[in-house]
């Protein structure tokens, strides 16, 4: 394409000067009405705008109520499932109680101990380990001879040289 020189001179500018100021065929201008569409339709989108919103709305309270049923279901059965197990683990404590004091009746206890060829001892004795006689010296540990003494003093024997080596054999001794 060829440019135009900025100033136009002789008849080429007469010439432009015409076209320019001619009218163009095919634009027509037709007055008013222009206003009334664009209020109409824009009516019409808010209209859709608020029938998506409320089809939005109607949507997520359906999934809403939907979702609490089912959680309401599951959590019924779940109590369902914990009221069997409990049922279950009273039937079974009802029949431990029955076995145990079954086994523990002494006349049973007394029978199966003579099947298997037990019998009743000639004389009983007892021992009281009520007291505790064990000495732990300083350090946190067990001393023998601070034991012997605790035991010679708690049967008002005569004490034990803590400073002496006490063996085995007389620790034995002390204690009877």
């Amino acid at each position: 394409m060829a440019k135009r020189p900025a100033y136009i001179h002789g008849s080429t500018a007469r010439k432009l000067q015409q076209e320019e100021l001619a009218p163009r065929r095919g634009i027509q201008v037709m007055p008013g009405g222009g206003r009334e569409e664009r209020t109409a339709s824009s009516l019409a989108i808010v209209f859709a705008r608020v029938l998506v919103a409320l089809i939005v709305a109607f949507a997520a309270i359906g999934w809403v109520r939907i979702s609490l049923a089912s959680a309401t279901v599951s959590v019924a059965l779940e109590a369902s499932q914990l009221k069997d197990d409990i049922s279950d683990a009273r039937d079974v404590g009802s029949q431990l109680e029955v076995t145990q004091s079954s086994l523990a009746n002494p006349t049973r206890v007394k029978r199966d101990a003579l099947a298997l060829g037990m019998r009743s001892p000639a004389s009983a004795s007892f021992i009281d380990i009520s007291g505790d006689v064990v000495v732990r010296d300083e350090d946190g540990r067990l001393s023998l001879s601070g034991t012997v003494e605790a035991v010679a003093e708690a049967e008002g024997l005569t004490a034990v040289n803590a400073d002496a080596d006490v063996s085995a054999d007389g620790a034995a001794q002390a204690a009877e």
